[in-house]
């Protein structure tokens, strides 16, 4: 009796491994996926970061809060958390190739981030964030559309 449930663990070990490997490669899948659809794979073909980030970086809350987001005066850094990396490469993103349109969200009143390079890429942030953003690159942030006083 002894051998048969040593058997019988050794098999739920197993599965228990595979269950975690067949969970990793799905998840790795979910990421490219959510890369090629959101458009993060375009615009890491023109934006990615290359080197280190200098600037101030906040992480951002709410239903798309898997994301930092950095402002200096040459443009705006985005990167994913570190479980949603992998085929999320970091972005800088020039000032230039940004336009900021005031909007309004679900809940809130804000700003929405257009990169003008992608179709489907556009952030909200609440006006409290963006003001806060906004306090670290105020002069690029006006010469990008942003016409409000901090």
């Amino acid at each position: 009796m002894a051998a048969g449930s040593e058997e019988l663990r050794v098999m739920s070990e197993s599965l228990d491994i595979l269950f975690g490997l067949i969970f990793i490669a799905w998840w790795f899948v979910v990421l490219k996926l959510l890369s090629k659809y959101e458009g993060w794979d375009r615009l890491a073909s023109k934006y990615a970061l290359e080197g280190k980030f200098d600037g101030i970086v906040m992480r951002c809350r709410g239903p798309r809060g898997a994301i930092h987001i950095g402002v200096n005066g040459s443009g705006i850094y985005l990167a994913m958390l570190f479980c949603f990396r992998p085929f999320h490469k970091p972005l800088f993103v020039p000032w230039k190739d940004i336009k900021i349109v005031r909007a309004k969200g679900f809940f809130s009143k804000g700003y929405k981030l257009v990169l003008l390079f992608a179709t489907r890429m556009e952030f909200f942030f609440s006006e409290k964030t963006f003001k806060s953003l906004a306090k670290h690159a105020y002069e690029k942030l006006k010469s990008a559309g942003y016409k409000d006083d901090l």
